[in-house]
């Protein structure tokens, strides 16, 4: 496949919640340039595929790869082993956010994240479609769920819009809070990111959602329909918004004293 790059590969992974095994001997690639859907009821392990494959669940047996500087590599096996990887993006059922945070500094933080530090007027020219430009300088706490919930998406994306290398992103109901039209925004700009050469892994519930992508997974009782195809080549990935490369190692440093300060003051 020409110009595809594997950016998750999940190897005959075995994960356990509680005493419940959820996924068993389960494996999935996704590439780049491709939309991958997750579809099924609830419980049935969607959710745990998008969270193992962001490191956040330890394995029973198999091994999780993705794409580093020098190919694909484990990230995470069944021993715990555990590899910095790459960025790339992620948005959870629950919104990862600090609501003293403002909008605006909340996506530079996910550039900086990333290793790139965004102009304000790009964020805000990104914000104005979604329809959020009006409230970049609120505190995310005042948002409600669902301009909340664009935020998080947003962030999620954020790391793939700002990188010329292919990079992955996992979300998990990101439709989930979001009305009509945020959805066909969200449509828009997925297939832009794939087109753009990027990777998504995504779970839902929503049909016009799950359309839209090249492959999908479903689940029927405790096994999984596989529908669809992956492109068979993709053109070289490139940033879909201007930022400059900066180094992020001093970032979530400076976001925790940050935070900190302003939570004080608050409370004082």
């Amino acid at each position: 496949m020409s110009g595809v790059k594997v950016l998750l590969s999940l190897e005959k992974i075995t994960v356990n919640r509680g005493l419940n095994t959820i996924l068993e001997n389960f494996s999935l690639r996704v590439n780049s340039g491709e939309i991958v859907a997750l579809s099924g009821e609830n419980g049935c392990g969607k959710s745990t595929v998008i969270e193992t494959a962001a490191g956040l669940l330890p394995l029973r047996e198999g091994t999780v790869k993705h794409q580093s500087n020098s190919g694909l590599q484990v990230s995470t096996d069944s021993n715990g082993m555990r590899k910095k990887l790459n960025p790339f993006g992620l948005c959870l059922q629950k919104d990862s956010t600090s609501g003293e945070e403002t909008v605006l500094e909340h996506l530079q933080t996910a550039g900086k994240l990333a290793g790139f530090k965004i102009e304000n007027e790009e964020l805000l020219d990104l914000l104005f479609s979604w329809n959020l430009k009006h409230r970049a300088h609120d505190r995310i706490a005042t948002l409600s769920g669902g301009l909340s919930r664009r935020v998080s998406i947003l962030a999620s994306l954020v790391p793939a819009m700002v990188s010329s290398s292919p990079v992955l992103v996992l979300l998990d109901e990101p439709d989930d809070g979001l009305d009509k039209s945020s959805r066909e925004i969200l449509i828009i700009h997925l297939k832009s990111l794939a087109v753009a050469g990027h990777g998504i892994l995504m779970a839902s519930h929503d049909d016009e959602l799950i359309s839209h992508s090249d492959r999908t997974i479903y689940w029927q009782g405790s096994k999984t329909i596989e529908s669809g195809e992956s492109p068979s080549s993709t053109s070289s990935s490139k940033a879909t918004i201007k930022a400059e490369p900066c180094n992020p190692s001093s970032t979530y440093r400076n976001w925790i004293t940050s935070q900190d300060t302003r939570t004080r003051t608050t409370l004082m």
